[in-house]
């Protein structure tokens, strides 16, 4: 009974992935939204989080400067909610789909080489 439990589970939650993927696809279709941000950025070039944080971070005060995980919240949020009205998205939803479309990172990607290094 928990194996079914389990696979009831796992169908659900494939079933709700790709519902949200398809209503992401279909309320901010891939060519709009870079479309707007080559408008907005004069490129498709993304916008990499580890580009702009201050390297720094570790010597800033605890209690009072946010961390890198708060300012890349800060930072995707803050270009999301330029995107947002655009599409009739919520904040969330237009983040997801920039991070989606490789146009918010954290960091650069990296490339493998011939053996799977870098």
């Amino acid at each position: 009974m928990i194996s079914v439990f389990v696979a009831s589970s796992q169908a659900k939650e494939r079933i709700e992935w790709q519902a949200d993927y398809f209503s992401s696809c279909l309320l901010m279709p891939r060519q709009h939204v870079l479309d707007a941000w080559s408008a907005r950025f004069s490129s498709l070039k993304p916008f990499v989080f580890a580009d702009v944080v201050d390297r720094d971070w570790t010597r800033r005060n605890k209690y009072r400067d946010p961390s890198p995980i708060e300012l890349h919240a800060y930072a995707f949020e803050t270009i999301s909610k330029e995107f947002k009205p655009m599409f009739c998205v919520s904040t969330q939803a237009m983040r997801i789909r920039l991070k989606n479309l490789g146009l918010l990172r954290i960091d650069h990607p990296v490339e493998r080489g011939l053996f799977g290094g870098v």
